[in-house]
């Protein structure tokens, strides 16, 4: 399923939407290439463009496997393991990434308040950061975030269980962009709405 026209009018009919987080509702590189920038300026002051550069294009040619080991490869160990994870779980900016057009455009179908249901994987500290640091839409007001790796991770239904436990659930959709999420859609047996497919996504 990929019409987004089909997505809101499933909300429109009261269906329980509930979404992923990273790569769904926002790109996830918004937030790490600020955290990059930071880790360069404070660790690599004399260095820090090359550095954040060298970050960034690790990141998006080959993901953040090893991406601390490389780093001090190349320049350095100005700091620890624990100093760069650090930075990235707990850095806050505070309102300042967009959400996806896509994203906008689901919630500017009404002017009535979406009440969000959000489950995700990843460290729950930087989830939560990741949340605070979004610009939501005003008429968007999260409800329910499940930080799935508090339990098990997807495609484990054990966040789902969760979300199940809080609320009662209509028919619900799950809307993701990964592997994952399709695989833990059908663990949990409900629809899965696959955002890389909607045109103008990004």
């Amino acid at each position: 399923m990929s019409d987004l026209d089909y997505l809101i009018r499933s909300y429109t009919k009261k269906r329980t939407i509930i979404f992923d987080l990273d790569n769904t509702l926002y790109l996830e590189r918004n937030y790490l290439f600020i955290v990059y920038e930071e880790i360069s300026k404070r660790y690599y002051p004399e260095v820090s463009e090359n550095v954040f550069n060298f970050l960034c294009n690790n990141f998006s040619k080959y993901g953040r496997g090893n991406l601390y080991q490389k780093l001090i490869n190349e320049f350095g160990r100005k700091l620890s393991l624990d100093q760069f994870l650090e930075c990235l779980r707990s850095t806050n900016i505070h309102n300042k990434i967009d959400v996806l057009p896509w994203f906008r455009k689901f919630c500017s179908h009404t002017d009535n308040q979406i009440c969000g249901n959000i489950i995700t994987n990843g460290n729950v500290e930087q989830q939560i950061n990741k949340i605070e640091s979004i610009c939501w839409p005003e008429n968007f007001k999260l409800v329910n975030v499940i930080y799935a790796n508090k339990y098990e991770p997807k495609p484990s239904v054990a966040s789902f269980r969760i979300l199940a436990n809080k609320i009662e659930l209509f028919r619900p959709i799950y809307v993701g962009d990964s592997a994952i999420d399709k695989k833990f859609a059908q663990n949990t047996n409900v629809d899965f709405f696959n955002v890389t497919t909607i045109e103008g996504k990004i």
